[in-house]
């Protein structure tokens, strides 16, 4: 039996058939830098018959195959009548074509961030999925990062954010620029953090390396007064993932890299030599990927799915991330 995560639950959906002894067939569609995780991940679950997987290059995909002692696939078609679930890892322009298939034939689908290259897509994605009592959940994974869980007791009304998400270059999913490659988890989880709809957008940012926007920062402002300010680099010497959460009398810091929390706190001592008392939470690393996919199975098994990774949460954030691109400007120079 997989863990059951203490996490709030969605709607209720149509739950697989217990009555099949046989175990749940999964598959993972592209193995390439992140799909070869997803397999992994896969391959050590107990509870499902890793059947596959599959992608366009043969030889890496006979290479993860043989290693996880399961079938290389070249057509992703060839899936669709033995498997109940599947992990998608594609590049984000062939989401759409390669989830719909599967979805219609009610399959069950992982899919990796961003759910699709527009909001009409996506919209069809998740109707067909509620029409076949399918799972949609999108690949948000921070929302199953240690630090983030931990963190929830701790946040309140929000009245700044600050995200800073920065990474070394890798010629890596260069089909997207930095805002959906990059910036849409914090766009994501700001929108579960903030309840009110933005007031403005603005935002710049420049092609470095490739010829999409590779760094760009970003101002969201809210009708309630919260204000985020967003900073995503796919171009930097270093990997950072922080975000910062000032509230009434308290600080919120939270580094998804290392699990780690600091939570600053208007004192209730006075003459304090400090106004703040400082607290600091180190959280045991843990697999998000894993718990991610063990989520997934679990929703089908269990029959519900959790509501910040379904398909109408990665609409949402797919949604914003679309109208940030259209708000990006080059950074002016001076002459």
């Amino acid at each position: 039996m997989i863990e059951e995560l203490a996490y709030p639950m969605g709607p209720a959906v149509k739950p697989r058939d217990d009555g099949n002894s046989k175990k749940l067939r999964c598959a993972v569609i592209g193995v390439g830098h992140m799909g070869q995780f997803h397999a992994e991940k896969l391959a050590c679950l107990q509870e499902i018959e890793f059947v596959g997987v599959c992608d366009i290059h043969a030889h890496r995909t006979k290479q993860i195959a043989k290693k996880h002692k399961t079938t290389a696939f070249a057509d992703y078609h060839a899936l669709l009548p033995i498997v109940d679930a599947v992990s998608i890892a594609v590049p984000t322009k062939d989401h759409y074509a390669i989830a719909r298939p599967f979805l219609e034939k009610g399959i069950h689908v992982l899919l990796e961030k961003p759910i699709a290259t527009t909001t009409k897509q996506a919209d069809h994605l998740i109707k067909i999925a509620e029409k076949n009592h399918c799972i949609l959940h999108i690949g948000h994974i921070e929302h199953f990062n240690a630090a983030w869980e931990a963190a929830k007791p701790y946040l309140t009304k929000p009245l700044f954010l600050e995200a800073h998400r920065l990474s070394p270059f890798k010629p890596r999913n260069m089909d997207v620029d930095v805002i959906l490659d990059l910036m849409i988890h914090d766009l994501e989880m700001i929108q579960h953090l903030v309840p009110s709809t933005l007031k403005s957008i603005q935002a710049m940012g420049a092609p470095i390396l490739t010829q999409k926007t590779d760094i760009a920062n970003v101002r969201l402002q809210f009708h309630n007064g919260c204000v985020a300010n967003l900073i995503a680099s796919r171009v930097s010497m270093k990997a950072e993932r922080i975000l910062r959460i000032f509230q009434k009398e308290s600080y919120v810091h939270i580094n998804f890299s290392d699990s780690r929390i600091l939570v600053y706190q208007k004192s209730k001592i006075r003459k304090k030599p400090s106004p703040l008392t400082q607290t600091v939470i180190q959280i045991p690393p843990q697999d998000a990927l894993l718990l991610e996919i063990k989520a997934f199975i679990n929703s089908i098994l269990h029959g519900q799915s959790r509501d910040a990774t379904q398909g109408k949460a990665g609409k949402n954030a797919l949604a914003l991330a679309l109208r940030v691109e259209r708000m990006l400007q080059p950074p002016t120079t001076n002459h």
